[in-house]
């Protein structure tokens, strides 16, 4: 077996910086009268940060792996890097922004704006808008599938939900609704969205606060009456089973996901707005606006934990922690860039994402393209999955090279036929394998394709996508697909 079918150029790593491990996730709330955002530790629920932002800030979008957070400020979009808490770009686009969304591989980011009745479409990577997508009046919420292939937008001005397909940005349905929808979730599976709606008239116990929409025919298949708690919010637990709604009288509603009931009113007072649930789903984080705080509260007693103040008027419409990752004992792959040497580097070792998300000498040329994947933790990982062995060279310095083998399907005979590559680690993380022939993967799972880079710049290097567009876009730049079928390397969890 060729040992170019396998490398994978990167840079060696430190070994010993192996019991790093990264920080607590973090709540970024936007103040909307203080045109700054509140950075909230969820460990101490402490505020650590407050970052200036552009005018009037309200939407907010966490990434998968809580390396950037994307404000909808009035007419622009900030991106905040996660590790330095910190605006490292500026969009300009819009007219008055409201909700903002961004895809699960971190590629993608959606804004609301509400002065156009249209989505702004970001590139996450560079941080310049790609399109604009004209949709219902005044749009507001936003929310992306967990596949990425399909855009939620909660048109407030009017009485429907557009349907926006992720890979022609242009919008494909309108899904009728009750008047004023506002914000929207998701559940884990992508089966169910739900809707909430500005109320008119609270005290009309008929009044819908809520919508149900079945996604896979893209329509509406229950109205939740909620009256007096009526609200904006909505979060879907991790397990998909429990809906919770802020009211705007105070308390969070909480709706059972496969009758529709409701269940309960968490007591909270205030005016309360935006919510989110902490990534293992026992705690719920909700904004009061008029008094200017962040409720924690703890969701088996229902009990209000802690008050967290934070700036003028907070709204933090949208996903504003990073959310639940979507496979129990999962790992998250990040993919890194080095510019200088055209190289690509995965790993999802969470003391190393730390090192190069620090970016600190000798790793300061290295950046987060904006892609990932996810791969199956060793413990709970099925049966028929396979570990990826991690091997080192460096005898292409100024460069050095990693590749990736699976265990028992090339790892043992690299160590046998090629003894300069050095094992650095022999369960780096599990994977399925694709069929030989065509290249299928198992159900549940993604295709991950693997491209290699012809030995360009005097070093071997490959690059592992999801998407058949960025792999259309390696092959342009001269790259070689390598795998089963079009070149697939491994099949990992959705």
């Amino acid at each position: 077996m060729s040992s170019r079918l396998r490398t994978f150029c990167g840079f060696a790593f430190l070994l010993l910086w192996s019991g790093i491990s990264l920080a607590a996730p973090f709540a970024y709330i936007t103040n909307l009268d203080a045109n700054s955002v509140s950075v909230i530790d969820i460990a101490s629920n402490t505020v650590v940060a407050t970052i200036p932002v552009g005018s009037q800030p309200a939407g907010v979008a966490v990434n998968s792996t809580g390396a950037r957070v994307y404000i909808a400020n009035l007419d622009s979009v900030s991106v905040i890097d996660g590790a330095s808490k910190s605006v490292i770009a500026t969009v300009p686009v819009g007219v008055a922004l409201f909700g903002v969304a961004v895809n699960p591989a971190g590629t993608r980011v959606y804004a609301a704006d509400q002065g156009s009745d249209s989505v702004a479409v970001i590139d996450a990577v560079n941080n310049t808008t790609v399109t604009s997508v004209p949709v219902g009046a005044a749009p507001g919420g936003v929310v992306v599938n967990p596949e990425g292939t399909r855009v939620y937008v909660t048109n407030t001005g009017g009485t429907s939900v557009s349907v926006i397909d992720a890979a022609t940005n242009k919008e494909i349905e309108k899904i009728q609704v009750a008047p004023r929808p506002a914000f929207a979730a998701i559940n884990p599976a992508g089966t169910r969205l739900y809707v909430t709606h500005y109320v008119d008239n609270p005290n009309d116990p008929l009044a819908v606060g809520l919508s149900v929409i079945d996604t896979a025919s893209n329509t509406k298949i229950a109205d939740i009456p909620l009256g007096l708690d009526s609200g904006e919010g909505v979060a879907v637990n991790p397990a998909g089973t429990l809906v919770y709604v802020t009211a705007a009288r105070g308390g969070v509603v909480v709706v059972d996901a496969n009758t529709n009931a409701v269940l309960d009113v968490l007591p909270a007072a205030g005016r309360l707005a935006g919510i989110s649930l902490d990534p293992a789903g026992t705690r719920i984080y909700a904004v009061d606006s008029v008094d200017n705080q962040v409720i924690a509260i703890d969701i088996n007693s229902g009990a209000v934990i802690k008050r967290v103040g934070v700036g003028l008027f907070p709204t933090a419409y949208g996903q504003f922690i990073m959310p639940t990752a979507p496979s129990a004992g999962g790992l998250n792959v990040i993919e890194y860039y080095h510019a200088g040497f055209d190289h690509y580097f995965i790993t999802p070792v969470a003391a190393e994402i730390a090192l190069l998300d620090a970016r600190a000498p000798p790793f300061q040329e290295w950046s987060r393209t904006g892609f990932s994947f996810n791969a199956y933790a060793l413990a709970g990982a099925p049966a028929e999955a396979v570990a990826i062995c991690r091997f080192f060279n460096d005898h292409f310095a100024p460069k050095s090279s990693h590749f990736y083998a699976p265990l028992g399907f090339g790892c043992e005979a690299t160590l046998a036929q090629f003894p300069d590559w050095k094992l650095e680690d022999d369960k780096l993380f599990k994977v399925m394998l694709p069929d030989a022939a065509v290249g299928s993967c198992p159900a549940r799972t993604i295709r991950v394709f693997r491209l290699y880079n012809n030995g360009m710049g005097n070093a071997p290097n490959h690059r592992f996508v999801t998407s058949t567009a960025e792999r259309q876009n390696m092959i342009n730049q001269g790259w070689t697909p390598e795998g089963a079928g079009i070149g697939v390397a491994m099949c990992v969890p959705e």
